[in-house]
This record gives structure tokens, C-alpha cells and sequence, in this order.
């Protein structure tokens, strides 16, 4: 690939970063949500959903300069200390709505740190004919890590409570900076500014993609937000919630692959065949989840978020290439 062949050594690094941020994620971010409604129901969960998500907004554009400016190393570092810094927070101070929008405010500057820079070495330094392999395996080493987070979070959850859990998840973000540490500094020359993005958004071919990424963004605050609380609201276990979702991990990991194969080969075709692929899995992906709301129990839910894991590596695996 050419990723690995530009970055040499500096890709373990990078996969060693991906697999233990995302390990942390796994441990809690299906929790996080659940612990804001306990406390203050789903009208809390949706400040913290919409002012996070507002704010990212805005500070992607702001901060866009500053990511080319300081470089991936520093960016990716700055991002993991402020996401360590977030769990500490919510770790050692009660839920109010004041920490909320501290956390909110964290998060807004953590997320653009990582993601601006690691989509542009993905689009400046991945192969076009191989991108759906390079976000593959990305993926593929994320999932991977992952699968064992939401049931090793539950049973954590369990035993010791939610303190324990993002004390250990803020320990483990901080030390999966410490691969970056020992790597060069590589330069971005593709940053994000407000006139670009303007003049994206108003170009009319890009209008598929607009809407796209606009309808991708509220389906994924659902996915991240509302659907774990539905879903365990449902089980009222946190290990057997950790335990299935675990699962639904283990059977997107298997898809990933084989979703990232099947954009390449479609991709080099240069016809319509890749765009087509996508289309179709967004319409399945979309079915499945509207139907989830509708299926009730365990067992079934379980199932439907089954059949939406190994459906979601078609859509996901083309979006990130065409991101």
C-alpha cells in the first residue's frame, strides 16, 4: 500500500495510536450516553448531543489552519490529552449541566485535532486505487481492538461503577499517545478554511455529497447517542448489554475487509459501478435503521443490530474514501 510504503515505520505508530484511542471508545462510549440519562433524562443527552456537535462545526473550520500549521504529530497528541482530559472530568466531577458544556466545549476542539489530520494523510498519502483497502484496514485494526470494550466496560460498570471506568478509559487514551511520540512530524497540505468549505458546499456538484454527509451526521449522533440507551433500556444489565454489543462488534470486524476488497475493484472500473455500490448500501443501511425502533425484546433487537453490522462496512467503507 502506499500509505504504509510513504510512512515506513510511522504507520505502526499510527495503527498502534487507532487500535488503543479506539479501545478507550470501546470500553465507554456506548456507556457515556447512558450515564447522562440516568442523571438527567434524554433532554440532557440531546444538549450534550447537539451543543457537542454545533461546536465541532465550528471549531473544524476554525481549527483547520492550525492542524497544517503544527502538523500531524502534534495535532494527534494535542487530541488525545484533551480527550483524556474530558474523561478525567466527567470521572471526578458530579454530572451537572455546567460539565456538560465544559465537556462539550473539550470535545469540540479534541475532535477536529484527530480527525482533519488523519483524513488528509488518508487522502494525500493513500492510493486512490486502494483507498477502500487502506480505510479498511484502518477500520479493520480499529474494530479489531475493540471487540472485547463494551464487555469489558460492562463488567466494569458492574463491579466498581462509572468513576472506575472513565479513570481507566482516561489512562488508557493518554497512554495510546505515546506511539505518536516517537515518530516525525509530517506535514498536511490539505487543511480546512471557511472559504473552501463555502465553496464546496455551493458547488452544485457536490450536492450528493452535501446531502450525504448532512444525513450521515444526525443518523451517527442516533447510532452514538440514543440507540445504546434504547437498547439497554431493553436489557438493564450492563454486562449482557456489554456482552452483545461486543458481538455486533465481533461481526462488523469481519465484514470490513471484504466491504474495502469490493470498493477497490469496483473503483478501478472508473464507471458509475463504485457510486452505484453505495447508493444501494445506503438504502439498506437506512432501512435497517428504520426498522430498529420498531423491533422489541432482546433477542430481537440483538438481531437487527446484527444485520445492521454487517451491513454498515459496505456504507462506511466508501463514505470514509469519498470524505
Amino acid at each position: 500500500m502506499r500509505l504504509s510504503n510513504h510512512w515506513e515505520k510511522g504507520i505502526k505508530a499510527i495503527y498502534l495510536n487507532s487500535m488503543l484511542r479506539n479501545m478507550a471508545g470501546a470500553i465507554s462510549g456506548i456507556f457515556l450516553p447512558i450515564y447522562v440519562y440516568q442523571w438527567g433524562g434524554l433532554g440532557a443527552v440531546a444538549v450534550m448531543v447537539l451543543l457537542e456537535r454545533g461546536l465541532i462545526a465550528v471549531n473544524s473550520l476554525v481549527l483547520g489552519r492550525l492542524v497544517v500549521k503544527i502538523g500531524y504529530k502534534w495535532s494527534v497528541l494535542f487530541s488525545n490529552l484533551l480527550l483524556a482530559l474530558n474523561y478525567f472530568l466527567i470521572a471526578n466531577f458530579g454530572l451537572s449541566y455546567v460539565l456538560i458544556i465544559v465537556v462539550s466545549v473539550v470535545s469540540s476542539l479534541m475532535t477536529p485535532l484527530y480527525w482533519l489530520p488523519r483524513l488528509s494523510i488518508m487522502t494525500v498519502d493513500g492510493d486512490r486505487d486502494e483507498m477502500g483497502v487502506e480505510v479498511g484496514l484502518l477500520q479493520l485494526v480499529e474494530k479489531a481492538s475493540s471487540i472485547l470494550g463494551p464487555l469489558l466496560g460492562g463488567v466494569i460498570l458492574s463491579i466498581f461503577g462509572f468513576r472506575y471506568l472513565f479513570v481507566l478509559v482516561a489512562l488508557l487514551t493518554v497512554f495510546s499517545g505515546v506511539p505518536i511520540l516517537f515518530i516525525k512530524n509530517h506535514p498536511l497540505k490539505d487543511g480546512v478554511s471557511i472559504k473552501g468549505f463555502w465553496g464546496w458546499l455551493t458547488d452544485k456538484t457536490n450536492n450528493h455529497l452535501v446531502v450525504s454527509f448532512w444525513g450521515q451526521g444526525w443518523a451517527n449522533m442516533v447510532d452514538a447517542y440514543f440507540w445504546p440507551i434504547y437498547f439497554f433500556l431493553a436489557v438493564s444489565d450492563f454486562t449482557i448489554f456489554g456482552g452483545l454489543s461486543s458481538l455486533t462488534f465481533a461481526l462488523s470486524t469481519i465484514m470490513v475487509f471484504v466491504a474495502g476488497k469490493l470498493f477497490d475493484v469496483l473503483r478501478r472500473k472508473r464507471g458509475r459501478q463504485d457510486e452505484n455500490e453505495y447508493i444501494v448500501s445506503t438504502a439498506v443501511v437506512s432501512l435497517v435503521q428504520m426498522i430498529r425502533p420498531l423491533v422489541k425484546g432482546v433477542v430481537g433487537l440483538f438481531g437487527v443490530d446484527a444485520v445492521f453490522s454487517l451491513v454498515l462496512p459496505f456504507w462506511s467503507i466508501d463514505y470514509d474514501s469519498y470524505l
